[in-house]
């Protein structure tokens, strides 16, 4: 119930305090920005090309299922993307791992 309420007031506020309590891997494939970023309330984003494809608030780092998206490629081929948190950021595609860069 508090971690909501925390969330609901950063909301409200100012993020720009907050966002120096953020992780952010990035990653690069074939032409494509992939970026993953995982707040310390739990609440982790997908960003492909800087649109969104997926969100999850967690309810605690344990408890993270994971993100989920997908990739087209100038090709017109699709590619599955999937995000884990264990010891990191995990990113893979079509169930490779794609090596990521954590940059905060």
């Amino acid at each position: 119930m508090l971690r909501q309420k925390v969330y609901v007031y950063l909301q409200a506020c100012d993020l720009s305090e907050a966002k120096a309590i953020m992780k952010t891997w990035i990653a690069n494939y074939e032409g494509n920005e992939i970026r993953v970023e995982k707040t310390w309330l739990g609440l982790e984003k997908l960003f492909v090309n800087n649109k969104i494809q997926d969100e999850n608030s967690a309810t605690g780092y344990a408890f993270s299922s994971g993100l989920t998206g997908h990739l087209i490629l100038k090709s017109g081929e699709k590619k599955s993307i999937k995000v884990r948190f264990a010891s990191g950021c995990r990113l893979f595609i079509d169930d490779e791992i794609v090596e990521v860069v954590k940059t905060s």
